[in-house]
């Protein structure tokens, strides 16, 4: 719901592993690979390109969806984090970057128990949390 209607800016890897364009949003896939190519989706050579093509669609927020190296990329320059806490370790590689809790301020939490564990009931907690920058000092 958070993403909808916005520009989501995603690596060609988040993409593929999502498998498609996600529908009711402007899909920009960033790749260094200029023949590569998918249905739904514009192709961006890097972030800046991809803010751009935001921009110039109009939107007043772009949604940073992943990888990692976008992620890195993106975080210097964002005024607000819109993050999913899942309760689970999980094994993997592709890690969101730390968060230097001085730079930000947590504005909203959502949390969701999980279940028990049996049977259909196997969903970890988690929450919906928004961060905003904390106001960096003039010059």
């Amino acid at each position: 719901k958070v993403t909808m209607g916005k520009p989501v800016i995603m690596g060609r890897k988040t993409h593929q592993s999502i498998g498609r364009a996600l529908p009711g949003r402007l899909n920009i896939v960033i790749t260094r690979n200029k023949n590569w190519q998918a249905d739904g989706v514009t192709i961006a050579s890097g972030l800046s390109a991809a803010l751009q093509i935001a921009e110039q669609a109009g939107a007043e927020e772009a949604m940073v969806i992943g990888g990692e190296e976008i992620y890195r990329a993106a975080l210097p320059l964002a005024d607000r984090i819109y993050l999913t806490e899942v309760d689970l370790e999980v094994a993997g590689d592709a890690r969101f970057p730390a968060i230097d809790q001085a730079e930000w301020v947590e504005v909203w939490r959502a949390e969701q128990k999980g279940g028990d564990g049996s049977g259909d009931d196997q969903c970890p907690a988690y929450a919906f949390v928004t961060l905003e920058r904390r106001r960096r000092p003039a010059a």
